[in-house]
C-alpha cells in the first residue's frame, strides 16, 4: 500500500470555482477533482498491512490532540523539480502552518523514511498536474485563499495509466 496522511482541502472547491481564471493551470494543465485536494502532513511510501494499521491508529490519538488548522494561501504555481511533469498548487509560507507539519513528522517519524523526515514543509495543495518542460509563471493571490482543514485524512495512492488517484482510506475529524 501507497499511503500519506494529509489534511482534506475539497471544502476549497466553492473558493476555487469562483477564482477559476485567477487559478487554472496553463495550458497542459488538468485540475484534479475536488475530492483529491490535500495539504499532505507525511508521505509514507509503501508500507505492509500490519504499518498501515499502526499508522492508522497513531493517526487517530493524533487527530484527538490537533485543532483545526486555518491556512491562507498566498500563491499559485507549478511545484516540483521533474519536468516534464509537474503540479500546479496553492502554496502557502506560514510559519505556523509550517511548524504543524513538522509536528506531524515528528509524530509519525516511526514510519517517514529518512528523507522525508528531514524535509523542510513544503505547504500546498495540489490543484492540477500537467506537463510543461520549463516552469510556468505563477501569480500572488490577493486577496489570499483561505482554508479552514478540520480533517486529518489517511489517503491510498493508486498510479494508474491515466494518472494519480487518491482513496480516502480513514478520516478523522480533528479535536475542536
Amino acid at each position: 500500500m501507497r499511503l500519506f496522511l494529509g489534511l482534506a482541502a475539497d471544502q476549497l472547491a466553492s473558493q476555487i470555482a469562483a477564482r477559476e481564471a485567477e487559478v487554472a493551470p496553463p495550458p497542459g494543465g488538468r485540475l484534479l477533482p475536488a475530492d483529491m485536494w490535500h495539504l499532505t502532513l507525511g508521505f509514507f511510501g509503501e508500507v505492509p498491512a500490519v504499518a498501515a494499521s499502526a499508522i492508522e491508529v497513531r493517526a487517530a490519538e493524533y487527530a484527538q490532540g490537533q485543532r483545526p488548522l486555518q491556512v491562507s494561501f498566498q500563491r499559485v504555481g507549478a511545484v516540483g523539480r521533474r519536468p516534464p511533469i509537474r503540479v500546479w498548487a496553492l502554496r502557502s509560507d506560514s510559519d505556523l502552518v509550517k511548524s504543524a507539519v513538522r509536528r506531524a513528522q515528528v509524530a509519525f517519524r516511526p514510519w517517514l523514511s529518512e528523507r522525508e523526515a528531514s524535509r523542510p514543509p513544503l505547504v500546498h495543495v495540489t490543484l492540477a498536474r500537467g506537463q510543461w518542460n520549463s516552469e510556468p509563471a505563477g501569480r500572488t493571490l490577493f486577496p489570499p485563499i483561505s482554508l479552514t482543514a478540520g480533517a486529518l485524512v489517511l489517503y491510498e495512492s493508486h498510479l494508474r495509466p491515466e494518472g494519480v488517484h487518491y482513496e480516502r482510506l480513514a478520516t478523522f475529524v480533528l479535536a475542536d
